[in-house]
């Protein structure tokens, strides 16, 4: 996330109409429009128009755009989908041409400060034989082979012990009246 001045100079620098776009009443009624037709709470439409106005300054590149909606919005990545078209047919046709300076600029600033360093190679994992490939198991099915769960209640396990030490000899509950 870049910090308050990051913002500002990237603000500072942007062309007038897309200065005029993070601010225009079209963008926030737009932005109002797509959250409410995908039920979206207030707190997530903020991070909605957040989101459309960090593209729009060029801090989150296009094609992150919609891996950061799924995010940020606690949504799957088809509904993060389907808005990111909304927002891109309704904020970002209308100002494609600036977008596409800011986000060429912004590419061709990162290859100069970063030289793309050569991944490391790994080695090829070796394959096991059909007879010995042992399935991963889920943690919950580790945790029910460790026997940290148990199927009697706290009362039954009372119960159970009542019985081994003999409490009860008479087999009766002593608090109970006698019927005669």
């Amino acid at each position: 996330m870049p910090t308050q001045n990051e913002i500002q100079q990237k603000f500072k620098e942007l062309p007038q109409d897309l200065r005029d776009a993070i601010f225009s009443v079209d963008t926030a009624d737009i932005i109002q429009a797509i959250a409410k037709r995908h039920n979206l709470p207030i707190d997530k439409m903020g991070e909605l128009a957040d989101e459309v106005g960090l593209l729009i300054l060029g801090t989150t590149r296009p094609k992150d755009f919609v891996s950061h909606l799924a995010r940020r919005l606690d949504a799957d990545i088809e509904k993060a989908r389907k808005i990111a078209e909304e927002v891109n047919t309704q904020i970002f046709a209308k100002i494609k041409e600036s977008l596409k300076k800011v986000h060429t600029l912004e590419e061709e600033e990162i290859i100069k400060k970063v030289e793309a360093p050569t991944p490391p190679t790994k080695p090829e994992p070796k394959e096991l034989p059909v007879n010995q490939m042992q399935p991963k198991k889920s943690p919950f099915e580790e945790k029910l082979q460790e026997k940290i769960f148990t199927t009697q209640s706290p009362v039954q396990k009372e119960v159970e012990q009542a019985k081994k030490e003999n409490r009860y000899p008479m087999k009766q509950d002593p608090y109970r009246e006698s019927v005669e």
